[in-house]
């Protein structure tokens, strides 16, 4: 497995969320020089974020501006579920309600953790507790709100024992509460 994945449309919401999260959450994740690749970003969607990443309309190419992210751009739903099964951790930087449960979801059925903003509806109504191992969900009321994606992120970096539990816990947790909830 591999870095870090976010994927999405291209709505304007998920292009700002993405901008501010390669500019202010991405410097914070301090990683030795040998787990650098672990921190780049994959970036699944036709984006079109000055600085990080332009997807072309005519060819449909997508291409990396920044030295930490990795533009795939649109992808089929095979190489999406691929591209976020390899990859170690999934980030959902909302800074608005825009879809956002569905991306989480499709995560944690994939058994990747996620990291993401309290703008995520996926856990509504669950106690910190219950999603603790699986997931680090950042209040955005908070003023450390990018401190707080960098550590979580760099939790299931640097810690197999983690992840290899979050792993386990998302699975479970999309079979047994997300699917009951939409029967």
């Amino acid at each position: 497995r591999h870095g870090l994945v976010s994927f999405g449309s291209d709505k304007v919401e998920n292009s700002k969320a993405i901008d501010w999260f390669v500019h202010e959450v991405l410097p914070g994740i301090h990683l030795d020089e040998a787990e650098d690749s672990l921190s780049k970003l994959h970036i699944a969607g036709e984006v079109d974020i000055p600085e990080v990443c332009h997807c072309d309309d005519i060819d449909d190419s997508c291409h990396s501006l920044h030295p930490l992210v990795v533009c795939h751009g649109e992808l089929s739903n095979a190489d999406l579920e691929s591209l976020v099964r390899s990859s170690l951790v999934a980030i959902n930087p909302a800074l608005s309600m825009s879809g956002v449960v569905s991306k989480t979801a499709k995560a944690l059925s994939y058994g990747t953790p996620v990291v993401v903003t309290d703008n995520d509806g996926l856990f509504a109504g669950k106690s910190k507790a219950s999603i603790s191992k699986m997931a680090v969900q950042c209040e955005m009321k908070g003023a450390d709100i990018a401190l707080c994606l960098a550590k979580g992120v760099s939790s299931f970096l640097t810690n197999e024992e983690a992840w290899n539990a979050a792993s386990n816990l998302s699975e479970q947790f999309f079979k047994n509460v997300y699917l009951e909830e939409e029967q």
